[in-house]
């Protein structure tokens, strides 16, 4: 049962991270797309050049919430994994028919 419930940690965690770099490429592959496009009607090197500036602060900016939102996702997966032992271990007890301590004295 343990090996069950991490592997469907696993692949949920996994699904999770899969979304979230799919949806970063596609934005990426858009916004770059877009950023050639503003770039080729540029007339002034200075006017391209703050283009860039500004397009190489909003990719940082989205490159570190991705991160962010990773790391949320991983630490979520993480205290799952870390709940599997206690749980199982709990529950041990009642999966082999063993009364605990406190059952026994009182009957």
């Amino acid at each position: 049962m343990p090996v069950i419930m991490i592997a469907d940690i696993n692949k949920s965690a996994a699904e999770k991270l899969i979304a979230v770099q799919t949806e970063y490429m596609t934005d990426l592959f858009n916004t770059g797309q877009a950023q050639i496009l503003a770039l080729s009607s540029v007339r002034e090197p200075k006017e391209g050049f703050e283009l860039q500036i500004k397009f190489f602060k909003e990719l940082d900016a989205k490159l570190a919430n991705i991160a962010e939102k990773e790391m949320t996702m991983l630490s979520e997966a993480k205290e799952q994994l870390i709940d599997v032992p206690e749980t199982n271990i709990s529950g041990m007890p009642d999966m082999y028919g063993i009364a605990d301590a406190t059952t026994r004295k009182n009957a």
